[in-house]
């Protein structure tokens, strides 16, 4: 009734201090980078360094690290960093043929690959959701039963419809109760876009961390 899943979770960064700490987690020369461009039906790649990021001026530069560069100042350019799985498409300030500037992106996709074992469901579960809501200076209890779609020693994923999306906001704390067990308390960590390859039905997968690694068979009996 179990399955490990090694899937890597992909998520949309709208925030531009997030992507900053991320983007100064990579700086220095020994950290691998490309960036590359689509001309003329072909992908030109270069492996550069990020060196500095100016904040104010809302700029990144690099310097090449094999090579000249030969990027079309015209055209967008994308950056990837593979142990991240950082990636975005942005412009290009200053071309040359060993520095790059480019604008800071106002949109970045990143990943976190999950360390522990992870129990993919295959059978529909769900679980009791409770948290509060401050709205207009007011505390009101929201009470939920959601399907599980996984879950971990560190955390779960449920799913939600695109009517209740606007009860969830990423940081809540959450309060959930399973079977086996009382109420465990954790805070929204992601929340995905999900699209039913089948059918078409968009849908949202919320992630959430626990407060404290939890064992798996202490709550739920099915896996």
């Amino acid at each position: 009734m179990k399955q490990l899943s090694n899937k890597i979770d992909f998520r949309k960064i709208y925030q531009p201090l997030e992507v900053l700490n991320l983007l100064h987690g990579i700086r220095g020369v020994n950290r691998k980078i490309s960036l590359w461009q689509n001309l003329d039906k072909k992908k030109i790649w270069g492996e550069v360094s990020l060196v500095k990021i100016n904040k104010y001026q809302n700029e990144i530069d690099f310097i090449s690290k094999k090579g000249h560069l030969n990027f079309n100042s015209t055209k967008e350019i994308y950056f990837y960093h593979p142990n991240k799985f950082l990636i975005f498409k942005s412009q290009i300030v200053l071309n040359s043929n060993f520095k790059l500037t480019i604008r800071f992106p106002e949109m970045a996709i990143s990943s976190e690959e999950r360390q522990e074992e992870r129990v993919k469901l295959k059978y529909y579960k769900k679980m009791g959701l409770s948290f509060s809501q401050v709205m207009s200076h007011k505390k009101r209890e929201l009470q939920f039963r959601k399907p599980l779609i996984d879950i971990s020693s560190l955390g779960l994923s449920f799913q939600t419809s695109v009517r209740e999306r606007e009860f969830f906001k990423k940081g809540d704390r959450i309060s959930m109760r399973f079977y086996k067990e009382g109420a465990v308390g954790g805070h929204i960590h992601y929340i995905n876009e999900r699209i039913d390859n089948y059918m078409g039905n968009k849908s949202f997968k919320i992630g959430v961390l626990f407060e404290r690694p939890q064992k798996i068979e202490d709550l739920v009996d099915f896996v």
